[in-house]
């Protein structure tokens, strides 16, 4: 294997110019495909198309008034929106909002269809205009008739009148990407037209955060590229003390990202708020992995006077090792792919495909451009020789003791892995200080519920005006009023009982539902022809009038609680449900909750099946089963330490946070890798001591080096505006720096138990060992 390595990186690098043009004209036919590469804005991208919880939303949808919106609150800063000046600021931004582009619809107190009683008639009317101001006296009268309106208070205006709300109808165009980027711009602007010391305004709903997700996903590419930049020009420069290394890496990890998103590109993948994600792990990667190549180069500079013999001993040193890496950290970023939710699909099939690249090049592109210089530093590596020699000898001296400290603080994190449970917000996909997480927040806790849950409700009868229907419709509707974070429940049994209320002078003992089928259908007829142009029941009534959509708005809960509630709903059902068919809860919150459930599940397998991979293929490249399996110890102890300790610090395994463990698996098997090989080179028998420090002057230094730079680079993603990113990164960073900790500290101790028995040899002064390349 060692000649056929050193023929072939001779002949390589005696083409090496002939590389590097092929590199560029590889890089750039490739990466030209990011010109096609387009951003995802819609929520459902998240959900595979044959979803079920994904169908049951689009088919309340498709069968009543889709509801695309954006909702405005206005707060009177004063602490009264029921003003003469506060009513007529509210229609005219009212009116407003009817120009901006794609509009159907604008739902505010000052156009909401009040029902008032007439003789034999109903009166569907709003109340404010711009056209007749109110005087106070009027103002006041109409905040007590809005907050006594079961429709108005705690859904358009606040119990304490502070806040007003407007709802904002989107059509089909407006939710395209396009046409959500274009609304959102518009109304950004009208917003801060009328924002002053008077009022302030927040904006929630699906168009605002398909819109967030697509800002933060560009905003994490302008400023993680950049942080990504700047620190491997830092590390790399610092780590290797070369400008040639340092721009050879920043090459290698350019190239590598580029190919990566191209290839995506051309495959027509969409990128979105997650696999954003990908470049910046990509850009770790090919860092630490260069890490190797150029420190095994800079050591053999003392032994070869010629650059490309440095080079090539290098290589042959490296390759295997390197090979071995990528195929483990490969297996990881597959098993990603068996993802439930098709962002964390795609993040895994462009960091497979960019993993490809990086080997590749690493394997050709960098031993070619680097024997164009020479990176040597006699003076910094007789440094580092002494560094590792002496980490050598104190961690030899002291296995047992430093492997009792480490398994003790591995006790207490672990016995904290209980306290992770899977749960997601995807309001709180947003980090703690972006707009849209604020703006919720403060509608969540001043006017209403930022979350909406659905039910289609079929009437068996056939018929949604049916007695024995509109009866349990209205206990239904009644008892979910009860459950805790609801916070108003919206069903069309309630209009009925507002207008049989209005047909009888306004009597509070009429508020009932109608007693026969013939009444309630009269009803409805005296309500639709009573709406102004552009409004109807379908909001609420299937067209065939067959089925009625129930509306329940939540407060900001977890997904745990979400799931909790709808199988309170299913009981509730179960037990009581005898005129109406329910379908199941639906709505943007409940597809998160129940896809963060089955990803969970499917990450488990593919996790479960990686690690079983992964081992047979220490086990094969070591040709030790003993030593494969002990390499598993620093390889699987690092991802449960880091989920102990994320379970003291946060708790939440979210969407992004669940697939550490299957992504880390692959990538911590990198320093392992180096450390057992070269151990396994340089072992004696009888002879621990000096083993673990000829293993540690070898290879201690890159791999350190390494976990530096992918404790580093994960940590950028701790600066993402996007919070599944920001979890990503931090747990991915902890992960890194427990698995060194692993290598240094356990995995001796395990070795001199497993292989040297009670070996208790004094280390010598200085091995005697040659300055073999890395």
């Amino acid at each position: 294997m060692t000649s056929r390595l050193a023929r072939f990186y001779d002949r390589l690098l005696s083409y090496r110019i002939v590389v590097l043009i092929a590199t560029v004209l590889v890089t750039v036919l490739i990466g030209s495909g990011m010109g096609k590469l387009a951003f995802s804005n819609d929520y459902r991208d998240f959900f595979p198309a044959d979803d079920e919880n994904l169908l049951a939303f689009e088919q309340v949808q498709d069968t009543f008034v889709r509801t695309n919106n954006v909702f405005v609150a206005v707060r009177a800063n004063d602490g009264n929106i029921f003003t003469p000046d506060g009513l007529t600021r509210l229609a005219g931004l009212t009116n407003a909002l009817w120009s901006l582009p794609h509009v159907e619809r604008v739902e505010s107190l000052a156009n909401h269809q009040f029902i008032n009683a007439g003789q034999d008639t109903i009166a569907v009317t709003d109340m404010v205009t711009l056209e007749n101001a109110m005087t106070a006296q009027q103002a006041a009268q109409f905040r007590q008739m809005s907050l006594a309106e079961v429709s108005v208070n705690g859904l358009l205006a606040s119990d304490n009148a502070a806040m007003a709300g407007i709802n904002i109808l989107i059509s089909d165009a407006g939710v395209t990407e396009l046409g959500k980027a274009e609304f959102m711009a518009a109304l950004t602007r009208l917003l801060a037209e009328i924002a002053g010391d008077d009022f302030t305004t927040h904006m929630t709903g699906s168009i605002v955060i398909d819109h967030g997700f697509d800002v933060a996903a560009q905003g994490d590419l302008e400023v993680l590229y950049a942080g990504m930049y700047l620190l491997v020009l830092i590390l790399a420069g610092v780590l290797t003390r070369s400008v040639a290394a340092t721009f050879g890496v920043l090459l290698l990890m350019t190239c590598s990202w580029m190919i990566a998103l191209g290839g995506a590109a051309y495959l027509g993948v969409k990128l979105t708020a997650i696999s954003v994600a990908a470049p910046t792990v990509l850009m770790t990667l090919s860092v630490a992995q260069a890490m190797h190549i150029v420190f095994g180069v800079q050591k053999a500079g003392r032994q070869f006077t010629d650059r490309r013999a440095a080079v090539a001993s290098s290589m042959v040193r490296n390759t295997v090792p390197l090979c071995l890496v990528a195929a483990s950290t490969g297996i990881g970023f597959l098993a990603i792919m068996w993802s439930e939710v098709p962002p964390l699909r795609d993040l895994g099939m462009i960091l497979t495909f960019g993993l490809i690249a990086l080997l590749v090049l690493s394997l050709t592109f960098l031993p070619a451009f680097l024997s164009f210089f020479s990176l040597g530093s006699a003076r910094h590596m007789r440094r580092v020789d002494r560094q590792m020699i002496g980490l050598g000898r104190f961690v030899a001296g002291r296995t047992t003791a430093l492997a009792v400290g480490f398994g003790a603080l591995s006790l207490c994190a672990l016995a904290a892995l209980p306290l992770n449970r899977i749960n997601d917000n995807f309001i709180e996909y947003f980090s703690a200080g972006h707009i849209i997480r604020t703006d919720a927040m403060a509608i969540n806790a001043d006017l209403t519920g930022v979350h909406h849950a659905y039910i289609r409700a079929d009437a068996i009868s056939g018929s949604v005006f049916d007695p024995g229907f509109l009866a349990e419709l209205d206990e239904f509707g009644a008892w979910l009023e009860t459950q805790p974070n609801v916070r108003h429940v919206t069903t069309y049994a309630d209009t009925l009982k507002r207008l049989n209320m209005a047909l009888n002078a306004d009597d509070a003992a009429a508020y009932a539902l109608p007693d026969t089928r013939t009444q309630a259908v009269e009803l409805n007829l005296l309500h639709e022809l009573s709406l102004p142009f552009g409004q109807s029941t379908e909001s609420m009534l299937s067209f065939d009038r067959d089925a009625a959509k129930v509306t329940i708005v939540l407060d900001n809960l977890d997904s745990s609680d979400l799931l909790i509630l709808e199988d309170a709903i299913q009981g509730w059902i179960d037990t009581n449900a005898s005129t109406v068919a329910y379908g199941r809860p639906t709505g943007p919150m409940s597809m998160f909750a129940h896809i963060g459930q089955s990803n969970a599940r499917a990450l488990l397998w593919s996790t479960l099946l990686a690690f079983a991979a992964v081992s047979v293929l220490l086990m094969i490249a070591l040709r030790s089963v003993k030593l494969g399996l002990i390499s598993l110890i620093p390889n699987t102890l690092p991802a449960l330490l880091a989920f102990g300790i994320w379970g003291m610090m946060d708790g939440q395994v979210g969407l992004a946070v669940s697939i550490v463990t299957v992504m880390t698996f692959g990538i911590v098997v990198d320093d392992t890798v180096f450390l057992m090989t070269r151990f396994r080179e340089h072992m004696r028998p009888g002879d621990f001591r000096g083993t673990l420090i000829r293993t540690l002057r070898d290879t201690g230094r890159p791999v350190i080096n390494t976990t530096i730079i992918l404790v580093a680079g994960f940590s950028l993603l701790a600066f993402s505006s996007f919070r599944l990113n920001e979890g990503l990164g931090i747990l991915t960073a902890l992960v890194m720096a427990l698995a060194l900790a692993c290598d240094l500290l356990l995995l001796p101790a395990v070795l001199r138990r497993a292989l040297f028995g009670a070996d208790t040899r004094p280390a010598p002064r200085a091995p005697a060992v040659p300055h073999a390349a890395e």
